[in-house]
């Protein structure tokens, strides 16, 4: 048959296609990945307080001329063109704001709702796709479960359990700080001085919070001030009891005194030296001598 090649050369143009077809290949991906690449850019976490602003922000350059879109964990929340026109859906239109000159998005008044893990997607004029991941995170103050006190004599141990991120501790005793700054607090040797109120305050840069543990006499280290205690006590009863028997004793000795006094005149039959009222009973009752003289 005329006008066909050799079956060798055949299988030699055939390898020459098959081969520029792969480069073309290969050069249509390279430039695609050159221009049309999606660019994951791995975030950062931001830490906030509720009921105050945030600022979004990984890259500081102006995205004025690009497409940016800001999703929320659970919906898209802004969007924004480069003819400058912003468009915001649901809570975002109340508290999002969004500045193209330093590509962020400030975030006003935070709920707990708007924690979670925030994405910025930027599509660049070449057709460019940068992904930018944030991750929101709202900070709490702590909370404290329990304060508990374990007395094994001579050690008294105070242990503090709260809950929380980058939480603090330090103690108060009595209202008074101490340099302790552990979950636990640890004394060493104790003693009935080291009986009373103490107070473990757990902090971190949402707020603080106070649990209080009181070390009384239920424990072997304060039994002995209790006792003291109630020794006064029952000796200042004792002392007011013995009080009151003495002066019933006096009152009845004065009483038994006067009592024996006059038992014993009258038993006598004699009342004693002459007295004015005596010298009268004599003048009516007996005739004096004179008197009798008269008579006669």
């Amino acid at each position: 048959m005329q006008g066909s090649l050799p079956p060798k050369q055949k299988n030699d143009l055939g390898s020459k296609r098959s081969m520029f077809n792969s480069h073309g290949f290969l050069f249509h991906v390279l430039f695609c990945l050159c221009t049309c690449s999606d660019i994951e850019i791995p975030g950062s976490t931001v830490i906030a307080k509720l009921n105050v602003s945030v600022e979004l922000n990984i890259q500081q350059e102006p995205v004025c001329n690009a497409t940016v879109e800001w999703r929320t964990p659970s919906f898209l929340c802004l969007k924004f063109s480069p003819l400058n026109n912003i468009s915001c859906f649901r809570d975002c239109c109340k508290k999002a704001k969004f500045y193209c000159q330093n590509n962020s998005l400030v975030l006003n008044s935070l709920a707990p709702q708007d924690e979670g893990k925030y994405m910025e997607q930027i599509v660049l004029q070449n057709g460019t796709i940068k992904k930018i991941f944030i991750t929101l995170r709202i900070i709490y103050p702590p909370r404290i479960s329990n304060v508990s006190i374990i007395s094994t004599q001579p050690t008294l141990m105070i242990m503090c359990e709260a809950s929380g991120w980058g939480v603090s501790y330090s103690w108060l005793k009595d209202g008074q700080g101490l340099q302790n700054m552990n979950q636990t607090l640890m004394v060493h040797n104790a003693t009935q001085k080291d009986c009373g109120k103490y107070t473990c305050v757990a902090a971190n840069e949402g707020g603080s919070t106070e649990g209080h543990a009181n070390v009384n006499g239920k424990y072997a280290i304060c039994r002995g001030q209790d006792m003291r205690h109630d020794i006064k006590i029952v000796s200042a009863v004792i002392c007011a009891l013995g009080l009151c028997i003495i002066a019933v004793c006096i009152k009845k000795y004065h009483a038994g005194i006067c009592s024996n006094e006059s038992w014993t005149q009258e038993d006598r039959g004699n009342r004693g030296p002459n007295t004015g009222m005596e010298a009268e009973d004599r003048i009516y009752d007996e005739p004096s001598n004179v008197q009798a003289t008269e008579r006669r």
